[in-house]
């Protein structure tokens, strides 16, 4: 069976991102933002957003960043609240950046403002961990107000709900501080969170419904919550109508597992949520310790340890980081979702042409093996003599420039035509080779056989009924051989 473990950002997933819904005071904010949200709240949304990005500290901070989540808000931002970009260089100086953690799923920025004392700390991440460290909440009109524990449930079912219709919530949150190093990770007023909506690339069913008619087994693996990943999966029919027990997961969940619960629960996993990159290393690792012939698709730094352990690696040519790509087997330059059934196609077509050449290779060895040795001690030799030594002076039916022939112009033109034979469509639908699969299979050995045979006796025909048979002339047996 193949296993094709997936990234949420790479195939089958998006095709774009896009802010679908923002949060601010309790409430989901429609357009116009700017006739809703007061001037103070808008500047400190701008600042979050266009100064605490994941890309090294430099002057790219103020460019449009290349992760494909921060890109979506970044876009938004300039398009619907009026961010400018220039004005945040002029007037903010980057302090210092915590760049995001995969444990704590959050980055922070420290920013003063040219002229003033006051620094301020901006925290981008996951909303289930910036809201346990905020103690109060930006009003719409730029008020602060206290969040007291029904409303921290209130949160809690909001973030949900937009997670159950395959929204991924970013949360945006700030303080003031004196230094750096004073910061306290508590205390914090939380601003807003953005719902963005993921847009499945054209033709995604399709691929699912393919891959699994050739025995392929796609799994999603995302950093996103598990209601944001099971609709994602749902869309694309990986997960069905009616989910299985065990068919959703979470990444701490399979982590926590000894080994032998992990050997018996990897292969009931169709999604794992909130995922780490040692996640995605381990399902990889356990599907390989199972027999399975594992591909990895992903296109970032996280999955690279994925990405070498698995038996094929593929990533995605535009988006992929350039660590990701040299750790991949396979760079997908056109990102077209057809790409990976080409790809099965061809590697199954490759095996296929293997097979054919080595059955032609060992007819072809074994006939004329067969046929030399019969012709050479049926010459009439004085018995001392060695069939070997007559093969080796010439005693066959035909000369040495046809033997030559044979070997090596024949074998190469059959080399040549296996080689450029298209791989044909119906390999798609045959069922996958195991692991330990055999190169050579009893149906080849019976070809081989029935084959061999079956020239061994036409030549021995032509070579002691020839002429009788034919009316060959005893000079051109051995091209008739040849050409027979």
């Amino acid at each position: 069976m193949e296993e094709w473990p997936v990234d949420s950002g790479a195939p089958p997933r998006e095709l774009r991102k896009w802010v679908d819904k923002l949060w601010l005071g309790f409430s989901y904010i429609e357009q116009p933002l700017a006739n809703l949200i007061a001037p103070n709240v808008i500047e400190l949304l701008h600042r979050g957003i266009g100064l605490n990005a994941t890309q090294p500290h430099s002057r790219s901070f103020f460019q449009s960043p290349q992760n494909p989540t921060e890109k979506a808000i970044f876009d938004w931002a300039i398009r619907q609240t009026g961010m400018n970009i220039d004005s945040l260089r002029r007037s903010y100086t980057i302090l210092d950046i915590e760049p995001f953690n995969s444990e704590n799923r959050q980055n922070r920025v420290f920013i003063c403002k040219n002229g003033y004392n006051v620094i301020h700390v901006h925290r981008k991440g996951d909303p289930k961990m910036i809201i346990p460290l905020c103690s109060h909440y930006y009003e719409t009109t730029g008020t602060v107000k206290v969040i007291n524990q029904n409303e921290r449930v209130l949160l809690d079912q909001i973030l949900e709900d937009m997670s159950k219709i395959g929204l991924r919530c970013i949360a945006f949150a700030h303080r003031e501080t004196p230094t750096p190093n004073s910061c306290p990770d508590q205390q914090l007023i939380l601003l807003s969170f953005v719902g963005l909506k993921n847009s499945l690339r054209y033709g995604v069913e399709d691929v699912v419904k393919d891959c699994r008619r050739a025995g392929v087994n796609i799994r999603i693996i995302t950093e996103n919550n598990i209601q944001t990943a099971r609709a994602i999966a749902t869309k694309c029919g990986i997960v069905g109508a009616n989910e299985k027990p065990g068919e959703v997961a979470e990444g701490v969940e399979f982590q926590n597992y000894t080994q032998e619960e992990r050997m018996k629960k990897v292969l009931n996993i169709s999604v794992m949520a909130r995922a780490s990159p040692q996640d995605k290393l381990l399902i990889v690792q356990c599907l390989k310790q199972k027999g399975h012939v594992v591909a990895v698709v992903g296109c970032g730094i996280r999955d690279v340890q994925a990405l070498r352990e698995a038996d094929v690696g593929l990533c995605l040519g535009t988006q992929g980081a350039d660590i990701a790509k040299a750790c991949s087997d396979i760079v997908i330059q056109h990102e077209d979702l057809a790409s990976v059934i080409n790809i099965l196609r061809w590697g199954r077509g490759i095996f296929e042409s293997v097979q054919i050449y080595i059955q032609l290779l060992l007819i072809a060895s074994f006939v004329a093996l067969v046929t030399d040795f019969v012709m050479a001690i049926s010459t009439g030799e004085p018995s001392n003599i060695d069939a070997m030594a007559l093969l080796s002076v010439g005693k066959v039916p035909y000369p040495t420039l046809q033997l030559m022939w044979v070997k090596l112009i024949m074998d190469t033109l059959v080399a040549l035509a296996v080689t450029i034979k298209q791989p044909a469509e119906e390999l798609v639908n045959r069922p996958p080779r195991g692991r330990n699969a055999p190169l050579m299979t009893n149906i080849m050995l019976g070809n081989i056989m029935v084959q061999a045979l079956y020239q061994i006796a036409i030549l021995l025909t032509i070579h002691f009924k020839g002429k009788s048979i034919f009316n060959v002339n005893p000079n051109a047996k051995g091209t008739m051989i040849l050409n027979t």
